[in-house]
């Protein structure tokens, strides 16, 4: 199942417009260059400043999402941390209405440490 498909494209925003993009990025030496933390997959948030809150329930769900399938994740804002004309650099993004927020690193654990 592709979580954002299944469900975290479903998350509530305003007048139903998705005014926010998801960047997927699976190769691993962009994840370490982007945020230091190389995982199975990544997903960069970013937002049109008008609409924070309809992407953080998007990332809400995903996060959600990815749990209830067993894959863990890391939430980081140090993504734009310092140097974020890198970021836009790397991924050849917009520089207008855009801005990359937060990335969420997702990975299948390779212990499970706890249960709850």
């Amino acid at each position: 199942m592709n979580i954002s498909d299944g469900v975290a494209i479903r998350a509530a925003n305003a007048s139903a417009r998705q005014s926010y993009s998801v960047i997927v990025v699976e190769d691993r030496k962009i994840m370490k260059k982007l945020c230091g933390f190389p995982g199975s997959k990544s997903l960069l948030f970013c937002v049109d400043f008008n609409r924070i809150a309809d992407m953080a329930g998007y990332l809400n769900n995903e996060f959600q999402g990815a749990k209830s399938l067993g894959i863990d994740s890391l939430f980081t804002n140090g993504i734009h941390r310092g140097d974020a004309e890198r970021v836009f650099d790397i991924l050849e993004l917009p520089q207008e209405y855009c801005f990359p927020l937060i990335a969420l690193i997702l990975g299948y654990p390779s212990e499970v440490l706890w249960k709850f």
